[in-house]
Protein backbone atom coordinates (compact mmCIF):
# COMPACT_ATOMS: atom_id res chain seq x y z
CA UNK A 1 0.00 0.00 0.00
CA UNK A 2 1.77 3.18 -0.61
CA UNK A 3 1.33 6.35 1.73
CA UNK A 4 1.70 9.66 0.37
CA UNK A 5 3.71 12.28 2.68
CA UNK A 6 5.34 15.43 1.88
CA UNK A 7 8.63 16.68 3.88
CA UNK A 8 9.51 20.80 3.82
CA UNK A 9 13.15 21.67 4.76
CA UNK A 10 12.81 24.83 6.71
CA UNK A 11 16.89 25.12 6.54
CA UNK A 12 16.05 25.64 2.60
CA UNK A 13 12.34 27.46 2.64
CA UNK A 14 12.93 31.16 2.44
CA UNK A 15 9.49 31.75 2.83
CA UNK A 16 8.94 33.36 -1.05
CA UNK A 17 5.65 31.96 -1.03
CA UNK A 18 5.62 30.66 -4.45
CA UNK A 19 4.21 27.62 -3.37
CA UNK A 20 1.11 29.13 -2.21
CA UNK A 21 0.66 31.20 -5.58
CA UNK A 22 1.22 27.82 -7.45
CA UNK A 23 -1.59 26.36 -4.72
CA UNK A 24 -3.80 28.79 -5.62
CA UNK A 25 -3.72 28.85 -9.42
CA UNK A 26 -3.41 24.78 -8.85
CA UNK A 27 -6.60 24.86 -6.72
CA UNK A 28 -8.55 27.23 -8.27
CA UNK A 29 -8.73 28.93 -5.08
CA UNK A 30 -11.05 31.90 -4.88
CA UNK A 31 -9.71 35.61 -4.88
CA UNK A 32 -11.58 37.89 -2.27
CA UNK A 33 -11.37 41.29 -1.61
CA UNK A 34 -9.67 42.85 1.38
CA UNK A 35 -13.16 43.42 2.92
CA UNK A 36 -13.70 39.63 2.68
CA UNK A 37 -10.43 38.99 3.70
CA UNK A 38 -10.79 41.22 7.24
CA UNK A 39 -14.22 38.57 7.79
CA UNK A 40 -11.80 36.30 7.95
CA UNK A 41 -13.09 34.83 5.07
CA UNK A 42 -9.62 34.48 2.72
CA UNK A 43 -8.70 31.08 1.73
CA UNK A 44 -5.15 29.54 1.61
CA UNK A 45 -4.67 25.83 1.81
CA UNK A 46 -0.28 26.81 1.82
CA UNK A 47 -0.16 29.71 4.31
CA UNK A 48 3.16 30.45 5.63
CA UNK A 49 3.48 30.94 8.78
CA UNK A 50 6.43 32.49 11.09
CA UNK A 51 8.09 30.79 13.99
CA UNK A 52 10.34 31.94 16.59
CA UNK A 53 13.56 29.15 16.08
CA UNK A 54 16.18 30.40 18.99
CA UNK A 55 17.42 33.82 18.18
CA UNK A 56 15.68 33.68 14.45
CA UNK A 57 11.99 34.23 12.88
CA UNK A 58 11.85 31.08 10.21
CA UNK A 59 9.08 30.75 7.86
CA UNK A 60 7.07 27.43 7.88
CA UNK A 61 4.90 26.36 5.10
CA UNK A 62 1.21 25.03 7.03
CA UNK A 63 -0.64 22.41 4.22
CA UNK A 64 -3.19 20.22 5.28
CA UNK A 65 -1.47 17.91 7.06
CA UNK A 66 -3.36 14.85 5.48
CA UNK A 67 -3.09 13.15 8.93
CA UNK A 68 -2.98 9.46 9.28
CA UNK A 69 -5.77 9.55 12.15
CA UNK A 70 -7.11 12.75 11.02
CA UNK A 71 -9.98 14.45 13.47
CA UNK A 72 -11.99 15.90 10.29
CA UNK A 73 -12.50 12.02 8.95
CA UNK A 74 -13.53 10.94 12.86
CA UNK A 75 -15.79 13.90 13.44
CA UNK A 76 -17.40 14.91 9.99
CA UNK A 77 -21.11 13.02 10.84
CA UNK A 78 -21.90 12.45 6.60
CA UNK A 79 -18.51 10.61 5.77
CA UNK A 80 -17.67 13.70 2.75
CA UNK A 81 -14.41 13.30 4.45
CA UNK A 82 -12.41 9.95 3.97
CA UNK A 83 -9.13 8.18 3.67
CA UNK A 84 -8.17 7.53 -0.14
CA UNK A 85 -7.15 3.58 0.18
CA UNK A 86 -4.89 3.80 -2.15
CA UNK A 87 -2.00 6.89 -0.38
CA UNK A 88 -4.15 7.74 2.35
CA UNK A 89 -4.73 10.99 1.74
CA UNK A 90 -7.78 13.09 3.52
CA UNK A 91 -9.93 13.62 0.78
CA UNK A 92 -13.56 15.32 0.39
CA UNK A 93 -16.50 14.38 -1.58
CA UNK A 94 -18.19 18.21 -2.62
CA UNK A 95 -21.39 16.38 -3.55
CA UNK A 96 -21.85 14.55 -0.06
CA UNK A 97 -20.56 17.81 1.85
CA UNK A 98 -23.59 19.49 4.27
CA UNK A 99 -21.45 22.24 5.11
CA UNK A 100 -21.61 22.07 8.92
CA UNK A 101 -18.26 23.04 9.58
CA UNK A 102 -17.38 20.49 12.17
CA UNK A 103 -14.38 19.23 10.10
CA UNK A 104 -12.89 22.71 10.93
CA UNK A 105 -14.05 22.98 14.47
CA UNK A 106 -11.82 19.30 14.92
CA UNK A 107 -8.66 20.02 12.94
CA UNK A 108 -6.16 21.15 15.28
CA UNK A 109 -4.06 22.79 12.60
CA UNK A 110 -6.95 25.16 11.52
CA UNK A 111 -5.96 23.92 7.73
CA UNK A 112 -10.18 23.69 6.80
CA UNK A 113 -11.34 27.33 4.69
CA UNK A 114 -15.16 27.64 4.04
CA UNK A 115 -16.41 28.90 0.68
CA UNK A 116 -18.83 31.59 1.50
CA UNK A 117 -18.65 33.46 -1.87
CA UNK A 118 -18.53 33.14 -5.52
CA UNK A 119 -15.43 34.74 -6.74
CA UNK A 120 -15.21 37.45 -9.66
CA UNK A 121 -16.81 36.23 -12.82
CA UNK A 122 -13.56 37.18 -14.18
CA UNK A 123 -11.75 35.06 -12.60
CA UNK A 124 -13.71 32.01 -13.37
CA UNK A 125 -12.34 31.66 -16.98
CA UNK A 126 -9.03 31.04 -15.25
CA UNK A 127 -10.68 27.71 -13.52
CA UNK A 128 -8.30 24.51 -13.52
CA UNK A 129 -10.71 21.99 -15.66
CA UNK A 130 -9.29 18.96 -13.45
CA UNK A 131 -11.71 16.89 -11.81
CA UNK A 132 -11.64 13.65 -10.35
CA UNK A 133 -14.56 11.58 -9.87
CA UNK A 134 -15.09 8.57 -7.24
CA UNK A 135 -18.06 6.42 -7.93
CA UNK A 136 -20.43 6.96 -4.67
CA UNK A 137 -18.52 10.08 -3.44
CA UNK A 138 -18.86 12.47 -6.42
CA UNK A 139 -16.29 15.21 -7.19
CA UNK A 140 -13.10 15.10 -5.67
CA UNK A 141 -10.31 17.15 -7.13
CA UNK A 142 -9.24 21.13 -7.25
CA UNK A 143 -11.64 23.80 -6.10
CA UNK A 144 -14.42 24.37 -7.86
CA UNK A 145 -15.81 27.27 -5.60
CA UNK A 146 -18.80 25.40 -4.06
CA UNK A 147 -20.37 27.50 -2.08
CA UNK A 148 -21.40 26.24 1.90
CA UNK A 149 -18.24 23.49 1.84
CA UNK A 150 -14.96 23.69 4.13
CA UNK A 151 -12.23 22.47 2.19
CA UNK A 152 -7.96 21.75 2.37
CA UNK A 153 -5.29 21.17 1.03
CA UNK A 154 -5.30 17.12 -0.75
CA UNK A 155 -1.75 16.68 -2.05
CA UNK A 156 -2.49 17.70 -6.10
CA UNK A 157 -4.49 14.39 -5.59
CA UNK A 158 -5.61 14.96 -8.94
CA UNK A 159 -2.09 15.14 -10.74
CA UNK A 160 -1.41 11.93 -9.18
CA UNK A 161 -4.74 10.24 -10.79
CA UNK A 162 -3.97 11.61 -14.09
CA UNK A 163 -0.37 10.51 -13.80
CA UNK A 164 -2.00 7.05 -13.16
CA UNK A 165 -3.97 7.43 -15.76
CA UNK A 166 -1.48 8.43 -18.56
CA UNK A 167 0.74 5.60 -17.55
CA UNK A 168 -1.61 3.36 -18.43
CA UNK A 169 -2.62 4.99 -21.81
CA UNK A 170 1.06 5.62 -22.53
CA UNK A 171 0.98 9.29 -22.25
CA UNK A 172 3.53 10.23 -19.58
CA UNK A 173 5.81 11.10 -21.27
CA UNK A 174 9.62 9.64 -20.69
CA UNK A 175 7.55 7.80 -17.85
CA UNK A 176 5.75 5.53 -20.23
CA UNK A 177 8.79 3.79 -21.99
CA UNK A 178 10.26 3.57 -18.31
CA UNK A 179 6.71 2.02 -16.44
CA UNK A 180 4.54 -0.51 -18.48
CA UNK A 181 2.28 -3.08 -18.07
CA UNK A 182 -0.10 -2.86 -15.27
CA UNK A 183 0.01 0.08 -13.26
CA UNK A 184 -1.01 0.29 -9.50
CA UNK A 185 -0.56 3.05 -7.63
CA UNK A 186 2.52 1.43 -6.30
CA UNK A 187 4.15 1.86 -9.94
CA UNK A 188 2.81 5.37 -10.11
CA UNK A 189 4.77 6.26 -6.40
CA UNK A 190 7.90 4.91 -8.11
CA UNK A 191 7.26 7.02 -10.72
CA UNK A 192 6.87 10.14 -8.15
CA UNK A 193 10.36 8.83 -6.72
CA UNK A 194 11.94 9.29 -10.11
CA UNK A 195 10.43 12.80 -10.82
CA UNK A 196 11.65 13.88 -7.01
CA UNK A 197 15.11 12.77 -7.67
CA UNK A 198 15.19 14.23 -10.96
CA UNK A 199 14.25 17.38 -10.07
CA UNK A 200 16.71 17.43 -7.02
CA UNK A 201 19.46 16.69 -9.49
CA UNK A 202 20.27 13.16 -8.09
CA UNK A 203 19.07 11.60 -11.32
CA UNK A 204 20.14 13.88 -14.11
CA UNK A 205 20.67 10.85 -16.07
CA UNK A 206 16.57 10.23 -16.74
CA UNK A 207 15.87 11.72 -19.82
CA UNK A 208 13.06 13.23 -19.26
CA UNK A 209 11.33 16.14 -21.17
CA UNK A 210 11.19 18.41 -18.28
CA UNK A 211 7.16 18.70 -18.36
CA UNK A 212 6.43 15.53 -16.44
CA UNK A 213 7.43 17.38 -13.14
CA UNK A 214 3.72 18.66 -13.20
CA UNK A 215 2.71 15.48 -11.86
CA UNK A 216 4.65 16.22 -8.65
CA UNK A 217 1.79 18.48 -6.35
CA UNK A 218 2.07 22.22 -7.26
CA UNK A 219 3.96 23.33 -4.36
CA UNK A 220 6.46 20.42 -4.72
CA UNK A 221 7.13 21.24 -8.35
CA UNK A 222 7.50 25.07 -8.38
CA UNK A 223 9.19 25.38 -5.17
CA UNK A 224 12.90 27.84 -6.23
CA UNK A 225 14.50 26.43 -3.49
CA UNK A 226 13.41 22.57 -3.78
CA UNK A 227 12.54 22.68 -0.13
CA UNK A 228 9.74 20.34 -0.39
CA UNK A 229 10.29 16.26 -1.30
CA UNK A 230 6.57 14.69 -1.67
CA UNK A 231 6.54 10.46 -1.84
CA UNK A 232 5.50 7.09 -0.87
CA UNK A 233 6.73 7.24 2.96
CA UNK A 234 6.23 3.26 3.34
CA UNK A 235 8.62 3.01 0.40
CA UNK A 236 11.97 2.58 2.43
CA UNK A 237 13.85 2.99 -0.66
CA UNK A 238 11.84 6.41 -1.73
CA UNK A 239 13.90 9.54 -0.83
CA UNK A 240 10.38 10.80 0.86
CA UNK A 241 11.13 8.00 3.13
CA UNK A 242 15.01 8.38 3.23
CA UNK A 243 14.17 12.09 4.66
CA UNK A 244 11.91 11.03 7.10
CA UNK A 245 14.41 9.36 8.60
CA UNK A 246 16.83 12.09 9.08
CA UNK A 247 17.45 13.32 13.22
CA UNK A 248 16.18 16.87 12.11
CA UNK A 249 12.54 15.68 11.22
CA UNK A 250 9.59 17.44 13.48
CA UNK A 251 5.76 17.29 13.44
CA UNK A 252 3.57 19.41 14.44
CA UNK A 253 1.61 18.90 17.34
CA UNK A 254 2.42 14.86 17.28
CA UNK A 255 1.58 14.87 20.62
CA UNK A 256 -2.30 14.71 19.90
CA UNK A 257 -1.77 11.60 18.16
CA UNK A 258 -2.99 12.86 14.55
CA UNK A 259 0.02 11.37 13.19
CA UNK A 260 0.55 14.15 10.49
CA UNK A 261 1.70 12.68 7.05
CA UNK A 262 3.27 16.44 6.15
CA UNK A 263 7.00 16.46 8.05
CA UNK A 264 9.13 19.37 8.65
CA UNK A 265 13.43 19.38 8.96
CA UNK A 266 14.05 21.60 11.82
CA UNK A 267 16.24 24.42 10.63
CA UNK A 268 19.90 23.85 12.04
CA UNK A 269 20.70 27.74 12.79
CA UNK A 270 19.14 29.72 15.22
CA UNK A 271 18.54 27.12 17.40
Amino acid sequence: MVRWGLIIDLDKCTGCQACSFACASENNLPIYNPLEVNKRRGVEWNEILTFNFGDEKVPLPRPCMNCDIASCVKACPTGSRFYFKEGRVVLQSYDRCIGCRICMCACPYNVNYFIWLHPDSDYTVLLNPDEVIIEGLGRIGPNKNILGTPQKCIFCFHRLVRLKRDLENGKAGALSTIFKGSITWEIVAKAIDLLMRYLLGQRLDLKLEGWEIRYLPACVSTCPAKARVFGDLDDPTSLVSEFSKNPRVMKLLEELGTRPKVMYLKPSRGG
